[in-house]
């Protein structure tokens, strides 16, 4: 802010030793040829705060195309529904791929509803899967419709993998029946 203000100054002080003439010392002032003689006062200078809204308090206009991805561990996980700004209802259909190094494995999901706008967890919500495509149905119980980020964390052999996870953004509940998966 301070040195906004001594660079508006600055540029002031040069405008005026350029426009209105120079001072010999002695307190009278010369100026150039044609040019009037004039005393100026003080000049204020005043600065502006600029305001910003929030990103958070913009919701978001487009979804990202694709499923939500993640990779860690050796394992691939990969949400396709719901996607991003999808409408939910308490019952959802979580559509899933899962592929590792092993197609015996348990796999599980934890599925969360996350306030957007203040981050604040709402539910969670723990459904078994397997390994490959498929759908789970989760209950994600009642929930003020608004806008949520949905975080799903897999889990292998009853332990969550490390950076398995993924966070569809911007889900809004509301009456929605499952969608299914296709």
């Amino acid at each position: 802010m301070r040195t906004v203000l001594r660079n508006r100054l600055t540029i002031v002080a040069v405008a005026l030793l350029l426009a209105g003439g120079c001072s010999d010392g002695d307190g009278s002032t010369t100026t150039a040829a044609g040019a009037p003689s004039s005393t100026s006062a003080a000049v204020t200078t005043t600065v502006a705060q600029s305001s910003t809204t929030s990103p958070t308090t913009t919701p978001p206009t487009t979804a990202p195309a694709g499923p939500a991805v993640a990779e860690a561990g050796g394992w691939r996980m990969a949400i396709s529904g719901p996607a991003a700004l999808a409408t939910i209802g308490p019952a959802i259909d979580l559509c899933y791929e899962v592929t590792g190094t092993s197609r015996e494995a348990e796999i599980a999901f934890e599925v969360g509803l996350v306030i957007a706008a203040t981050g604040t967890p709402f539910s969670k919500a723990r459904v078994d899967a397997a390994v490959g495509r498929g759908s789970a149905r989760v209950n994600l119980g009642t929930a003020d419709g608004r806008r949520y980020d949905m975080p799903v964390q897999a889990f292998v052999n009853g332990q969550p993998v490390q950076g398995l996870a993924v966070v569809i953004r911007g889900v809004v509940f509301g009456s929605a029946p499952p969608a299914g998966c296709s």
